[in-house]
């Protein structure tokens, strides 16, 4: 399957990240810096950069894909704005 994955580069996206890679999905992992994406093309996965608050470039990109998991999260005041984006 072809996987959307936030926050690939935490704690549980991290692990999420290795564990879909391991099962053979083809995974691209929203990040948000050219670090981010280092670190998850090394876990196998695709990196785009994008904005998560953005909900049309969101929905595009979520019909490319056959499923997402949304791990990411500010740990701040604005977390729930990017769940409900």
């Amino acid at each position: 399957m072809k996987i959307l994955l936030t926050g690939g580069t935490g704690f549980i996206g991290g692990a999420v990240l290795r564990r879909l890679v391991d099962d053979g999905h083809d995974v691209t992992a929203v990040v948000r810096s050219a670090d981010s994406a280092e670190t998850v093309a090394a876990a196998g996965a695709t990196a785009l950069e994008g904005d998560l608050t953005d909900v049309a470039w969101l929905s595009a990109t979520l019909r490319e894909h056959d499923g997402a998991v949304h791990t990411a999260s500010p740990g701040d005041a604005t977390s729930p704005a990017l769940d409900d984006a």
